[in-house]
């Protein structure tokens, strides 16, 4: 009985709190049968000032076996593009980028080959960790820190009460 009412609550625990699972993005080419697995250093959530790697896994039939060229650029929300040094290896390519600040990016990677038509891969990137206007983000607010202290403080003062009347608290408690 007990077993099966703990595998319940189980079950039921799991399918209530799912954990979201991104650890990857699939970008759709511009041609059919074809896509790009997108992973960012780091979890997928790049900080702003910091070095962030882009893997590209690409996924396309045409590719397979031919050498190409990508060209990967990346464009801020002011819609400042930047053209990011990129290598090829098999069906990988690999890049490292800072993303100057928070904001919103579109990724954008081009790969040409010989004889082969030209393949497009765009992502839109959210950064919102790290430097905002190239000052560091404080990441606990002052609220945040008063109401710690005051929880703290006010669980130190009932701790103090009760030790103080434990006696009291025993003989009207019996």
């Amino acid at each position: 009985m007990n077993k099966k009412l703990l595998c319940i609550v189980l079950c039921a625990a799991i399918l209530a709190f799912p954990a979201a699972a991104s650890a990857h993005v699939f970008i759709k080419g511009n041609l059919p049968d074809t896509g790009a697995i997108l992973h960012v250093t780091p979890d997928d959530d790049p900080i702003a000032g910091e070095q962030a790697s882009l893997f590209f896994d690409i996924q396309s039939p045409a590719l397979a076996h031919k050498p190409y060229t990508p060209i990967l650029s990346i464009t801020d929300d002011r819609h400042i593009q930047t053209t990011v040094p990129a290598t090829a290896s098999g069906n990988a390519v690999n890049a490292t980028y800072a993303f100057p600040l928070q904001g919103v990016y579109r990724i954008s990677l081009v790969v040409e080959g010989e004889r082969t038509p030209v393949h497009e891969f765009t992502y839109t990137q959210r950064v919102s960790r790290g430097t905002l206007n190239t000052l560091p983000v404080d990441t606990t607010p002052a609220w945040a820190q008063a109401g710690l202290l005051f929880v703290i403080v006010t669980a130190i003062a009932i701790m103090i009460v009760f030790y103080n009347r434990r006696t009291f608290i025993r003989k009207y408690s019996k």
